[in-house]
């Protein structure tokens, strides 16, 4: 089976890998975010095949010519989710990235979309549909733009209604089979959660009371609505399946996993759950009985990162990447089990044997600790300069997806070390706490550890390593260059904060509480957060420096790289500045992405390499 689904090995070894451009690895494309229609015949997704992202429609049996449902939309895509009785789809449409998503519904025939939503100064974050097709669920800011409550909307008249208020960030994740009961997840922080249930128009329920820390996702209501599935680590250190008894109020784990359960999506029926469980950063497809947490189904896959979509009749809709091949839509039969794939993105003409597979390392902190890092080596050998990526976050995880940036660095000469420094997910509560407010500078010191780990090595030139990150990995890639200047020979930041207290004011009014507990308060906290940032010691930063910057991120506004480049050009510092001015927090248009990772081949290269 494995040999059908993705070509992951070469018939013949070449002397010398070929050679492929940046702008080739920038136009592999994906398709990904499969939805079926109500009777699973066909397949709604999404790709950038054009350029920008964009919907599609095929047939779900693999025999069909895919065809291009939405152009219209060439701003930025959110959320697609197909009608459960009609021929239709919602979609979440923002401007160049600014995150405001707006409301439509577009035929699946083709054709307009519908406006349902016109307050662009509002952000609505598209939860989905009611079973009967009538009505969206979704949370918008719209009273004040500090919180989220969760609305419904009738796609034919368009009339509102408010049915889950809170002073809070909500989330509006589930609606009953009957309609009548709406479940919203509320964010304290980034690892405690609540989740309350209200019946439409009556006073939530908070139906997760618990000690300490615990995080909760919303999976869905049983089919009777009695009961409502989660993903939680309540009282334990991994997020894993549970059950929610309404009337009680009782949690009932469904399953007992020492790894996280990343994904986890109900079948439209009710009766089934598609996990995905996060082994070492791969991921693994398990099929559940959601009444019993009973296995039903392992598919074989290639090891990737995998994710479920929601299973219509025998029909489970999958994305599968693997570190050298980049999303594709499959359909799973789970009666036959056999594996359909749909989508045959564009690899741009690369050869996948020429791509590298990452080595997962462990490399030991300061502190006696092991933090676990993807290397990513050239396959020519000699002695190479070292990229050393930083991820975002601080909450994500390095896994080995297709990164086409790590690629073609790697073909180009240099080394890519992409640790899970502590404060990651994907290793457990305990390790996602460990960077909060003053430990944040364990988390360098991480970093930090990195390098001596590689200095160590006889491949690396010990003299050319470089920080690189996005968003947080931005900040901690110039913190790094504060606090440890003489570690590296440049740094590279895509729109990361530069100074806490001001990325903390400036940043949409509806993150600031999550952020406040994820880096510290500006009163309570000012001397620890002038201390960890950039910009209150600029004068120690001596290393090159390239920032880029979306002009529309409406999380790390473009203040705050503007005010760092200026400080930086006052001190005659080399510093390069690249304002991408219709992107946001993170770039979705290929041509901007063509362009911005052109600027860091230049930026890199001119640092010096030593390719063999």
């Amino acid at each position: 089976m494995r040999s059908s689904l993705l070509v992951l090995v070469a018939c013949g070894a070449a002397a010398q890998p070929p050679q492929y451009t940046l702008r080739q690895f920038l136009e592999v494309h994906r398709a990904n975010t499969p939805q079926l229609s109500p009777d699973g015949a066909r397949l709604a997704y999404t790709s950038n095949e054009s350029g920008t992202w964009q919907v599609y429609i095929t047939t779900s049996d693999g025999a069909g010519t895919a065809r291009q449902l939405t152009t219209a939309f060439p701003k930025g895509m959110g959320n697609v989710i197909w009608s459960p009785v009609a021929d239709e789809l919602a979609l979440a449409i923002d401007h160049d990235g600014d995150q405001k998503f707006q409301l439509y519904v577009i035929p699946a025939a083709g054709g307009d979309a519908t406006p349902l939503t016109d307050a662009t100064d509002v952000k609505h974050d598209l939860g989905g549909w009611s079973h009967d097709g009538r009505f969206l669920y979704y949370a918008s800011n719209d009273r004040d733009r500090r919180y989220f409550d969760c609305w419904t909307i009738d796609v034919r008249d368009k009339r509102t209604r408010l049915v889950l208020q809170r002073d809070a960030v909500l989330e509006c994740a589930a609606l009953s089979h009957d309609g009548r009961r709406i479940a919203a997840v509320e964010r304290a922080s980034e690892v405690d959660h609540q989740v309350y249930v209200a019946e439409l128009g009556a006073p939530a329920q908070l139906v997760t009371p618990h000690e300490g820390h615990a995080r909760f996702r919303v999976v869905g209501f049983s089919p009777d609505g009695a009961q409502l599935y989660v993903t939680t680590d309540e009282g334990r250190d991994f997020v894993n399946l549970a059950a929610i008894d309404l009337a009680s109020k009782q949690l009932r784990f469904l399953e007992d996993e020492h790894s996280d359960t990343d994904a986890a999506v109900l079948s439209r029926d009710g009766t089934r759950i598609a996990l995905s469980h996060n082994r070492d950063g791969y991921e693994e497809i398990t099929v559940v009985d959601a009444a019993s947490g009973r296995v039903v189904l392992t598919p074989e896959l290639p090891r990737g990162i995998h994710f479920p979509g929601e299973q219509v009749g025998d029909r489970l809709p999958l994305v599968l990447d693997t570190p050298t091949h980049d999303d594709d839509v499959f359909v799973l039969d789970t009666r036959t089990k056999q594996l359909t794939r749909l989508t045959r993105s564009s690899q741009a003409g690369i050869d996948e044997a020429a791509l590298v597979t990452p080595e997962l390392i462990h490399y030991p902190a300061r502190d006696g600790r092991t933090i676990p890092a993807l290397f990513y080596r050239p396959k020519r050998g000699g002695v190479h300069p070292v990229i050393l990526s930083i991820h975002g976050g601080p909450e994500a995880q390095e896994q080995p997806w297709f990164d086409a940036s790590y690629q073609f660095f790697a073909q180009h000469g240099y080394a890519v070390l992409a640790p899970n420094i502590r404060g990651s997910s994907g290793f457990g509560k305990q390790y996602l706490t460990l960077d909060d407010g003053a430990r944040r500078w364990d988390a360098l010191a991480d970093l930090a550890a990195a390098v001596t780990w590689l200095r160590a090595r006889r491949d690396v030139d010990a003299k050319k390593i470089v920080a690189w990150g996005y968003s947080y990995g931005g900040f901690a890639t110039l913190a790094m260059l504060v606090h440890y200047p003489d570690l590296f020979a440049g740094g590279v930041d895509w729109y990361g904060p530069t100074d806490l207290t001001t990325f903390l004011n400036r940043t949409a009014e509806y993150r600031r509480g999550q952020r406040i507990a994820e880096y510290g308060d500006p009163a309570k906290d000012a001397a620890f957060l002038d201390a960890i940032s950039p910009i209150k010691h600029v004068d120690k930063i001596v290393a090159p420096l390239l920032v880029i910057q979306g002009g529309n991120d409406p999380i790390v506004p473009p203040a705050e790289s503007a005010q760092l480049v200026e400080e930086l050009k006052k001190r005659g510092r080399t510093v390069r500045y690249l304002l991408v001015p219709d992107e946001g927090h993170g770039f979705g248009k290929q041509t901007n992405q063509i362009r911005a990772f052109g600027e860091m081949v230049t930026f890199l290269d001119s640092l010096g390499r030593s390719v063999p």
